[in-house]
């Protein structure tokens, strides 16, 4: 039986492994974005953009049904295993599903056609998201050595993008390396638990393929949802904007995942344990998570207000004088750290381990409908702004949505007596 790490033990790792993927990245960008420019910073990032829905179809929400499903049985290593091998190949089954759409769109649209072969090349982000069993390492609350993994590979990266991305006419090169570091990360990890004996091999059937996808069916449409508001947000701005703008807008989204990820370390490590909990205890799930809500709310809303005053020192000093747009763009994406860090703790926190996957499925999808929307009225207007106009709105509308439903069912969630807008 995997004994579980601390909680502190387990925020403190994916700290690390937060590192690895937004503080390491930031460490490049100053150089990706001066070496490749604006028209070749965008072009990547929109490239990057169109294959996280190839992630997004592979990943299909078990980075939470699955988290949950392992966390539950971690004192039963067959149905462990049997949890493995299922979620690995729903995953390598999507993927392989993503790779021919992926060719065929890029042969009937010409803004991806432009692109084709950087989307390929891409494409091992994939491959390597389906290898690394993130999942599963959560769910048996033992993050600490999928983040060595992960920062060992990545700080690699550092020196040989340095060393190898010197022009524009190295875009390509600046597209393979990150998407290596992926597919090494996932062998590496698979490789440790085999050795360390945590997985047995378990055959795998139709029917438990079906069975998994199933399982997994609301939360995709959860995570399909978002991703109307996030990666879209990029593609429709590239089809829209141009490249230029794409460069502006994900230089600014950039700085605000690296802002986010300073709270998704508590998050992620406390998901399994709250699941756990409204099992055992739900008294005490609620009081955890009033605690959550408290002190995520505040720091994060000392996140946001810290990019909104410092927007034009933080893109001077990381891009330099061609990425001035841009601080406009940080301003308005400015609030998305405080909105998400609330809405997280209302739906991934609350909702799910509750049962209400059904009510968060449907309240993404209205906000993903409503962000698309938003999207063709402001980005022809204002371009890489617009977008952010669009998306700052979409996460203030989730996150109003999601407090007022759970105050409507009683859910104590939020201090008794309290207005939800007191408790952040």
């Amino acid at each position: 039986m995997p004994q579980p790490g601390s909680l502190s033990k387990n925020i403190a790792a994916l700290y690390a492994l937060q590192f690895a993927s937004y503080v390491i990245p930031l460490l490049l960008l100053p150089w990706l974005t001066r070496t490749l420019g604006p028209a070749g910073f965008g072009r990547l990032s929109f490239s990057i953009a169109v294959m996280s829905y190839f992630l997004l179809l592979s990943d299909y929400g078990f980075n939470l049904s699955a988290t949950r499903s392992v966390a539950v049985h971690r004192n039963e290593p067959g149905e462990r295993s049997r949890i493995f091998w299922n979620t690995l190949a729903a995953k390598a089954t999507l993927a392989m599903v993503g790779l021919p759409c992926l060719l065929v769109l890029a042969s009937l649209l010409p803004r991806l056609a432009a692109e084709r072969q950087l989307l390929l090349i891409n494409f091992l982000t994939v491959i390597g998201a389906v290898c690394t069993p993130t999942w599963y390492f959560m769910g048996i609350e033992r993050q600490s050595v999928l983040s060595s993994i992960t920062i060992v590979a990545r700080l690699s990266s550092v020196p040989v993008t340095w060393w190898l991305v010197r022009s524009p006419q190295d875009l390509p090169v600046a597209a393979l390396i990150p998407g290596s570091v992926s597919i090494v990360c996932g062998l590496v990890s698979c490789g440790y638990l085999f050795r360390d004996g945590q997985i047995q091999w378990v055959r795998v059937t139709a029917r438990d393929l079906l069975q998994t996808l199933r399982e997994g069916w609301h939360l995709f449409l959860s995570t399909a949802s978002v991703s109307l508001y996030q990666a879209t947000n990029t593609v429709v701005l590239g089809f829209l904007a141009g490249s230029v703008a794409v460069g502006h807008y994900s230089a600014a989204e950039k700085i605000v995942q690296v802002a986010q990820s300073l709270l998704a370390p508590i998050t992620q490590s406390l998901y399994p344990r709250v699941s756990r909990l409204m099992h055992e205890s739900r008294s005490e799930a609620f009081t955890l998570l009033r605690r959550i809500l408290r002190i995520q709310g505040s720091l994060s809303l000392a996140i946001s207000l810290t990019l909104l005053a410092a927007a034009p020192l933080i893109t001077s000093v990381l891009y330099g004088p061609r990425f001035a747009e841009t601080t406009h763009v940080l301003r308005w994406l400015a609030p998305i750290p405080f909105l998400v860090a609330l809405s997280n703790v209302f739906g991934i926190q609350t909702m799910l381990p509750l049962g209400m996957s059904r009510t968060v499925a449907r309240i993404l999808l209205g906000a993903g409908l409503l962000n698309v929307c938003l999207l063709f009225v402001l980005t022809p207007l204002f371009a890489s702004s617009g977008t952010a106009m669009s998306v700052t709105t979409t996460e203030l509308v989730v996150t109003v949505v999601m407090a007022l439903i759970l105050r409507r069912n009683n859910v104590p969630v939020v201090t008794p007596g309290l207005p939800v807008t007191q408790t952040s």
